[in-house]
């Protein structure tokens, strides 16, 4: 946890900071894609996100479904016609 008291868990570094702030007001995407490729030089360099794992939940369908859309945590469920 830094000093000034950041949110739990999460960590707290200036330069980031003033780069995500920088990549917001960006005004061109060749800009953006600079002070992305700055972020990620930064994150290597100062290693402030370690993942301690993956999940995956597979998700299957019948042949007579269509139109399931996939989401972020789970299928959505509209759009789906059931075919005979």
């Amino acid at each position: 946890r830094g000093t000034k008291g950041g949110w739990f868990g999460w960590a707290e570094d200036a330069d980031i900071e003033k780069l995500r702030d920088a990549y917001a007001r960006a005004s061109s995407p060749e800009e953006q894609k600079k002070i992305a490729t700055e972020i990620q030089k930064l994150n290597y360099e100062r290693v402030i996100y370690v993942p301690l794992g993956q999940y995956l939940q597979p998700s299957v369908w019948r042949k007579t479904l269509t139109g399931v859309l996939d989401g972020p945590a789970t299928p959505i469920f509209w759009n789906i016609e059931k075919k005979d």
